[in-house]
């Protein structure tokens, strides 16, 4: 039975396709064709691909390298039972803000703050599986869940795509702090110490945390389309340091064999 471990979450820069919602709730001026509205954006995102977290090899010659199949469905507790889940490196939140728009130029341009509930994924797989308790073991999942707050800067050309004014283009720069990284499967914060053992008769591995941020932080440059007050774009999430890093140790017949470490940066969506 060959089933891909997982415990955690997808990777390094991500991309994701977001579509958002945006309510003009009022018009706070208006003069010379100029407009400031207050703006309310729920939103929602999905990873579309996923990156190599870092991976470092301090010892022995067996190490990782990025999970190239579909994500696991599987994972393996310490105890030897199975259970299945299904992995959403998804992202839901809401903005608000203000925008002002210039009819004179057809441009506008926004500033808005809002929060996030963010899903991730990362799979590792391993250069040399190993069995426990009857499974083949050859890979390892980082499935995690988070928090993030946003400050993003939109800038907007209208009347680009057609003439009808209502649509065109849009480029967004933000930035987003991450807090409160929790492992789904187990619910362990990454901020506290963790040992998980996968030793059967000294062959396998124990995956310790070595270190982790309370805060990272990210920058996520992004370019999209709008029709009248709907969005769809696409972003790159650039992660500014690593959030957490996992010793893995790998044991055969009770000798080490191979020390790694895996670095995990935050890849939060853009809108």
């Amino acid at each position: 039975m060959d089933l891909p471990f997982q415990i955690n979450n997808w990777k390094l820069v991500s991309l994701s396709l977001s579509i958002v919602a945006t309510v003009v709730t009022s018009s706070l001026a208006q003069y010379d064709k100029k407009e400031l509205q207050l703006v309310v954006s729920p939103k929602g995102g999905y990873n579309v691909l996923q990156f190599s977290p870092d991976y470092t090899r301090e010892q022995g010659t067996s190490g990782f390298s990025l999970y190239k199949g579909a994500p696991p469905k599987s994972l393996i507790y310490q105890n030897g039972n199975e259970k299945t889940v299904h992995p959403l490196p998804i992202r839901a939140g809401i903005d608000i803000g203000l925008k002002r728009v210039n009819y004179n130029t057809d441009r506008a341009w926004s500033i808005l703050l809002g929060a996030d509930y963010s899903q991730q994924l990362f799979s590792s797989s391993y250069d040399n599986s190993y069995y426990f308790k009857g499974y083949s073991i050859v890979s390892w999942n980082a499935y995690v869940k988070y928090f993030q707050v946003n400050a993003v800067l939109t800038y907007y050309w209208s009347k680009l795509l057609s003439r009808s004014g209502n649509d065109g283009l849009f480029l967004r720069l933000g930035t987003s702090q991450a807090f409160g990284v929790t492992y789904i499967e187990p619910a362990v914060s990454v901020n506290e110490p963790f040992t998980f053992n996968y030793l059967d008769t000294g062959t396998g591995s124990v995956i310790q945390r070595r270190s982790s941020m309370p805060q990272s932080w990210f920058i996520i440059p992004e370019v999209g389309v709008h029709y009248d007050n709907i969005e769809a774009s696409i972003s790159a999430s650039v992660p500014l340091q690593q959030t957490f890093t996992e010793q893995h140790t790998f044991y055969q017949n009770n000798q080490v064999t191979a020390i790694n470490t895996i670095g995990y940066g935050l890849r939060g969506e853009g809108r």
